[in-house]
């Protein structure tokens, strides 16, 4: 299990960048969700901020559907 974010901030502020970027490329939650192994709700859930994610997740997310360095994400 990989490190978590600590601050429900970060979280909602993180999961805005993500759902935005996300949209600005035309991917839906679906086609992430199921290149994470995780079910769209979970990840509407990290867009939101409501679930935690790790960093790995993050990692995931941004360089392989989001082609972006982490530090465009905060």
């Amino acid at each position: 299990m990989g490190y978590r974010i600590k601050s429900r901030f970060i979280y909602k502020q993180v999961g805005q960048r993500l759902k935005q970027l996300r949209n600005q490329k035309g991917v839906s939650q679906k086609v992430v969700a199921d290149y994470l192994g995780v079910d769209r709700s979970t990840y509407t859930n990290y867009e939101m901020g409501t679930t935690t994610m790790t960093y790995v997740t993050i990692l995931t997310v941004s360089y392989t559907h989001l082609t972006l360095p982490t530090s465009d994400l905060v």
